[in-house]
């Protein structure tokens, strides 16, 4: 039996959320974090401890990492969940149990670090970012009139997934639908908007996991619209059995080298598990939306489709590979 310590943390606000389960049970979320253990059958024969951090100076029981072969760093967002892993970096510089995901690689993930890191890479396209902290709407109005980041552009809170809070601001005069947002010193993200419409003008997003070097395909959803997130399958897809057959034989054949890009950015950003979102142009290149180790495999209560199995497994490998060697003889 491998032991594994899944550490958690709670957002820098202190905020969690709940949700009544159908059973009455009380689940909590702890946005930021994203907890892929769960996934694992039971008899994977793991033994899955969790420990929640809540920064330095916050957290009251320290984690038992002497009790542990194996740590999974699940705390994935570096805006939302910075105190934690600054927390969980500085916990595990004292102890040499194998980490999954170090909680140093995934602070560098925030949007702007992921632009900067895969500018210029052949075979990626990847948009301009600007992080900002604005008092005032014309601060944001200045920065697109600089040339930095251009219209038409996106705008959303640092922290925000999923497509919510995110607005595409095509022109001045659309400015004003950012009032919405309080502008007193926290974190935004402006990114150039690339059109990446395919020839029947359709938008075509794909979802790629890397677990431990190796890229597993989870879905390509088509919409009619430019922010698409899982349950925009829903929009098109779910009454239209021709997308679904596209979608199918896209999964069906996705080999991983024929996009090169994946690899360099595994090398880039060093994370063990990860997802990349993004399209294929029509040149071969891959543009990308996205790349963090908080992205789900699935929607709260829905089942993994059968190839995603595939990464199922290849985390449990990879924890049963990356456990310290007294604990892979026991297993």
């Amino acid at each position: 039996m491998i032991r594994v310590l899944c550490l958690l943390g709670v957002q820098d606000s202190g905020e969690v959320r709940a949700e009544q389960l159908a059973n009455g049970a009380l689940h909590i979320q702890f946005h930021g974090s994203e907890d892929f253990l769960r996934h694992l059958p039971r008899n994977s024969g793991l033994k899955v401890t969790k420990a929640l951090l809540l920064g330095k100076g916050r957290t009251r029981a320290r984690p038992r990492f002497d009790e542990a072969d194996v740590v999974v760093n699940a705390i994935a967002d570096p805006d939302a969940c910075r105190l934690a892993l600054e927390e969980a970096e500085s916990l595990l510089a004292q102890t040499r149990v194998p980490v999954i995901n170090h909680p140093s690689r995934v602070l560098q993930t925030t949007r702007d670090g992921i632009a900067a890191r895969l500018v210029g890479v052949e075979g990626i396209e990847i948009p301009r970012t600007l992080r900002l902290s604005p008092r005032r709407l014309a601060e944001v109005e200045s920065l697109a009139g600089s040339g930095e980041v251009t219209y038409p552009f996106l705008f959303r809170p640092a922290g925000t997934h999923g497509g919510t809070q995110l607005d595409l601001i095509r022109e001045p005069g659309e400015l004003a639908a950012l009032e919405k947002y309080p502008f007193d010193g926290r974190d935004y993200y402006m990114t150039e908007f690339v059109d990446f419409r395919s020839a029947d003008g359709l938008y075509r997003k794909l979802r790629v996991f890397v677990v431990d070097g190796e890229p597993f395909i989870r879905h390509r959803i088509v919409s009619d619209h430019w922010n698409i997130h899982q349950d925009s399958r829903n929009r098109l897809m779910a009454g239209d059995p021709a997308l679904q057959a596209e979608e199918a034989r896209f999964v069906s054949s996705f080999r991983p080298e024929t996009i090169p890009a994946l690899k360099t950015i595994h090398e880039r950003v060093g994370l063990d598990y990860f997802a990349i979102d993004g399209a294929l142009r029509e040149d071969g290149k891959l543009l990308v939306f996205e790349v963090n180790a908080g992205a789900k495999l699935a929607l709260s209560g829905q089942p993994l489709p059968r190839h995603v199995q595939s990464i199922v497994r290849a985390t449990r490998q990879m924890l049963r590979h990356r456990a310290s060697p007294p604990a892979r003889e026991r297993a």
